[in-house]
């Protein structure tokens, strides 16, 4: 699988203007994510958060600029919002480089790995940096494909009626 990097202004998606509705989101599905140590947990594991599901990979541009931001985001909502960073790198190898990238960014949250690019299937992944942001019930409230500016007041706003939105406890 090869997945292109884009850089156009095209991609700049905005947060919806009026925050929608429960039944109006989709579903996410419930990967199973694989940390450094190979242990699994699956994403179901943060419901009762709102999630940020990062693909990103070390050759990235775009994609190391955003791990910055999403670090200023953990840490103003540390209760309340989780980073999922899923590495798509296919060298085996590569975690020196990511143990790198997390200590010189002070990262708070851990990345996952993907190096045959399963997950990446299972929400049709074709460019790097993509990013989708899950509300506390797990269904997909916003997805970004390329440059974001993460530390806008838009997205800010965004994440944190998300944060102060009631969850749906239907089933």
């Amino acid at each position: 699988m090869s997945l292109a990097v884009l850089r156009s202004p095209i991609l700049q998606q905005n947060f919806p203007s009026e925050q929608n509705s429960h039944e109006k989101r989709a579903s996410f599905p419930d990967l199973e994510l694989i940390d450094e140590n190979g242990f699994k947990e699956k994403i179901s594991k943060f419901k009762g958060k709102v999630l940020i599901v990062s693909f990103w990979a070390t050759w990235c541009k775009p994609c190391l600029d955003e791990l910055p931001y999403f670090s200023e985001l953990a840490k103003k909502f540390p209760e309340n919002l989780h980073i999922l960073a899923i590495n798509e790198d296919e060298n085996p190898n590569v975690k020196p480089v990511i143990d790198g990238i997390w200590e010189r960014f002070d990262l708070p949250f851990k990345t996952y790995y993907d190096p045959t690019q399963e997950l990446a299937k299972k929400v049709d992944l074709e460019v790097l940096p993509s990013n989708y942001i899950l509300d506390r019930d797990g269904k997909l409230a916003f997805a970004s494909y390329g440059v974001y500016n993460w530390k806008g007041e838009e997205a800010l706003r965004f994440i944190k009626e998300l944060i102060n939105e009631s969850p749906n406890n239907s089933k």
